[in-house]
C-alpha cells in the first residue's frame, strides 16, 4: 500500500493500520509527528516525525554533519531513564538527491524500576518486586534532511521477530521519499 501526502510518499503492508497521518494537517514550518502506522499483531512500528535543528540541539549547517546529526537524533533513546542498553548498528548512507543517512540501532528498555543486584548485574523490577523482562526492539531509521529539518523515517521491531522483519523494515524506512 501506497501512502501519499502533499509532502511525501512511503510503501507499507496492506495489513498495517494507520493510527494517524497528520502529514497534510502540520504546516511544512513546524516540527512534529506526521505519521504513525503499526502492526497491532506483532507490535511492528512505522512513523515519521519532522524536526527542527533546535529541537535536536543542532544548527541547520551541522545537520549535513552525519556523525552529529546521529548523536543528536539518538540522545533520547541513550539516555532515557529506563534504558538498560543502546547498541549502535551503524550509519549508512542513504542513496539519492536529499541529503541524509540510515541508522540502525537497538534499545533494551525496563518497564518498572532498574535496580542493581549481586555481582553488578541490572535488573528490571516490578512495583511489586518482581523481576520484569525488558523490552528489547530494533530500530532502523531513515534521515532526510531539507529545508531546515531533519525527516525521520522509523521503523522497529521486537528484536525476537528482526531475523523475520528486518527485510521490511529496511524496505519500509527506505521507501520514505518526498514529493517532487
Amino acid at each position: 500500500f501506497v501512502s501519499k501526502s502533499k509532502e511525501f510518499t512511503c510503501t507499507f503492508p496492506k495489513k498495517w493500520l494507520v493510527a494517524y497521518d497528520r502529514s497534510d494537517k502540520i504546516p511544512a514550518t513546524e516540527p512534529g509527528a506526521l505519521a504513525f502506522l503499526v502492526d497491532f499483531g506483532n507490535a511492528d512500528t512505522f512513523n515519521v516525525r519532522r524536526y527542527s535543528a533546535a529541537e535536536l540541539g543542532l544548527t541547520a549547517d551541522q545537520l549535513l554533519d552525519k556523525e552529529l546529526l546521529s548523536k543528536a537524533f539518538t540522545l533520547e533513546p541513550r539516555e532515557m531513564q529506563s534504558t538498560m542498553s543502546f547498541v549502535d548498528l551503524g550509519i549508512m548512507e542513504r542513496p539519492g538527491a536529499v541529503p541524509g543517512l540510515n541508522l540502525e540501532y537497538t534499545v533494551q528498555t525496563c518497564r518498572g524500576q532498574m535496580e542493581e543486584q549481586s555481582e553488578g548485574r541490572i535488573a528490571c523490577m516490578g512495583p511489586k518486586g518482581d523481576e520484569l523482562l525488558p523490552i528489547n526492539r530494533h530500530y532502523f531509521t531513515a534521515l532526510l534532511v531539507k529545508d531546515g529539518f531533519v525527516y525521520a523515517a522509523s521503523s522497529s521491531a521486537v528484536q525476537d521477530r528482526w531475523e523475520v522483519m528486518g527485510p521490511n523494515m529496511y524496505a519500509l524506512a527506505n521507501s520514505f521519499e518526498f514529493v517532487a
